[in-house]
């Protein structure tokens, strides 16, 4: 289920409560309830795992900053690190306190040509994350799927972790992209699972809970 203690039914109408609370206040462009959030301007709604909590965007900049790059291309570290931010990002605990698992959602222009699946170009995006993250591989997939009848992709993959401080462990990375042109659509899963800390199954129930409005 997208919730604890809430039906299938019931988070459908508690999505369609929250949509229609937001269409009446035009400049709500994100409206959040409890553990449910809408984005209207960019038309994307999903379900945070019960507990889990919103980091603040800055937090999450600053600690992409503080990440070391396995690639030694300057090009590459400055795309990185003045990249687009994410426009959520939620986690099990707060990460200046203590690691976590938790998951980010990127929202962008579809970048795909007229010609072009998402199946079929992911595995150069994942190519350069492997030059780009220490020890990134893929475990699992990509494998296509359909997201609110929208093309769809997922993949398990894993990498080393290592701050500028000599922070170091191993994280498995969860994909899940959507494509609804014109825009693409990233949730970026991550758990620890050498540290004990899983949330696959949170994250069924965030991939599950996923809106398209």
């Amino acid at each position: 289920m997208p919730s604890a203690g809430i039906g299938r039914r019931g988070f459908l109408e508690a999505f369609g409560g929250i949509i229609a609370a937001a269409a009446t206040h035009p400049r709500a462009a994100v409206v959040i309830s409890d553990d449910l959030y809408v984005n209207r301007k960019l038309g994307l709604a999903f379900a945070k795992p019960t507990g889990w909590g919103y980091e603040r965007i800055t937090t999450f900049r600053d600690l992409r900053d503080d990440y070391e790059l396995a690639s030694v291309d300057p090009a590459a570290d400055e795309l990185f690190h003045s990249g687009e931010l994410p426009i959520a990002v939620v986690t099990q605990a707060p990460v200046t306190k203590k690691i976590s698992a938790s998951f980010t959602v990127y929202v962008e222009h579809c970048p795909l040509e007229p010609d072009q699946t998402l199946l079929g170009v992911l595995p150069l995006v994942l190519r350069h994350y492997q030059r780009l993250f220490r020890e990134f591989k893929v475990t699992e997939g990509p494998v296509g799927m359909r997201i609110c009848g929208y093309e769809s992709a997922s993949y398990l993959a894993s990498f080393i972790y290592e701050d500028s401080k000599g922070k170091y462990f191993p994280v498995r990375h969860r994909g899940v992209i959507t494509m609804r042109a014109p825009l693409l659509y990233t949730f970026n899963m991550m758990d620890i699972p050498e540290m004990g800390i899983r949330a696959q199954a949170q994250f069924d129930e965030v991939v599950g809970s996923i809106r398209y409005v």
